[in-house]
């Protein structure tokens, strides 16, 4: 109960402080401006051919997503704790009937659904423009594309968590944050050819172009390795791309791995045990640290 009574406390102090509000509103503004963009103007969205336009939706969408909601996330979780410590007021905190661990636990269940909220407003907002700008509607895969959205971002949400538990500095916690959000966004395909290259001796495999990141040959492209496909999809977006994939009927390619013959490790259901593994480590480590840390 101790954690649960944490958790309430931290929600209501967003919602008291207005963060809840200004979230909702940014993702409104964007989930229903990114909506209508795409139907109205945009005529859709481009989907593959034969598929129904609402589906053009999805993958225009996916991009945007990726970039903001994690930073989304990373502003709702880097200041939970650590703002505590650097105020003192993590000291009172841990006077009443709290341990450490009920801190992080409610905490981090606190800014969860601080986060889901702005989320499910900003989505709901826009599956209404969805549903009067397209001939069809598809409910249920729309439901999956809104959870699957909201555990990506809680990714980054509880590495912020993570981080702002396992040390002193808000500004640390911000940085180290925003590092993985860079890490994993803009330089991962860059840092994985990097590795292609120096395992290969400091030189590029045939077939493979360090710059482009793709193993090709005159004629065309070929199929990555395994190994490769293994650690490019490591990263959160490719894992919740990979995610995506199984809500829908409809083969929107937004995974790196298809079910059937390739590996385990590449079939799209493996995104969420990459997910899973995002959600609880750097968690872990975070709640390691903090239960060492002298107050």
């Amino acid at each position: 109960m101790s954690t649960l009574a944490v958790a309430r406390k931290d929600f209501s102090d967003a919602v008291r402080s207005r963060s809840l509000l200004a979230l909702v509103a940014l993702f409104v503004l964007f989930a229903a401006g990114a909506t209508y963009l795409v139907a109205d103007v945009l005529g859709g969205g481009g989907g593959p051919e034969g598929v129904p336009a609402v589906f053009g939706l999805f993958i225009s969408l996916i991009f945007p997503i990726t970039v903001l909601v994690p930073l989304i996330g990373v502003m709702t979780g880097y200041k939970s704790i650590v703002g505590e410590r650097e105020s003192g007021s993590v000291k009172l905190l841990l006077s009443l009937p709290h341990t450490r661990r009920d801190v992080v636990a409610g905490k981090t269940i606190g800014r969860i659904a601080v986060f889901a909220v702005a989320i499910i407003v900003g989505f709901a907002v826009a599956a209404v423009i969805a549903f009067v700008s397209y001939d069809t509607f598809p409910a249920v895969e729309y439901a999956g594309f809104t959870l699957m959205t909201i555990v990506f971002g809680v990714v980054y949400l509880v590495f912020a968590v993570g981080m702002s538990a396992a040390t002193g500095s808000t500004s640390v916690a911000l940085w180290l944050s925003l590092g993985f959000f860079a890490l994993f966004q803009f330089l991962w395909g860059f840092v994985v050819n990097l590795f292609v290259w120096v395992v290969n001796g400091f030189s590029s495999p045939e077939n493979f172009s360090i710059v482009s990141g793709y193993f090709s040959i005159e004629q065309g492209t070929v199929v990555a390795p395994d190994w490769y496909r293994l650690v490019t999809s490591l990263s959160p977006s490719n894992a919740y791309q990979s995610a995506l994939g199984t809500f829908f009927t409809q083969d929107l390619n937004f995974g790196l791995g298809r079910s059937g013959s390739v590996p385990y490790y590449l079939q799209d259901w493996f995104g969420f045990v990459v997910l899973a593994i995002w959600l609880v480590v750097p968690l872990l480590l975070g709640y390691s640290r903090f239960r060492r840390s002298d107050l």
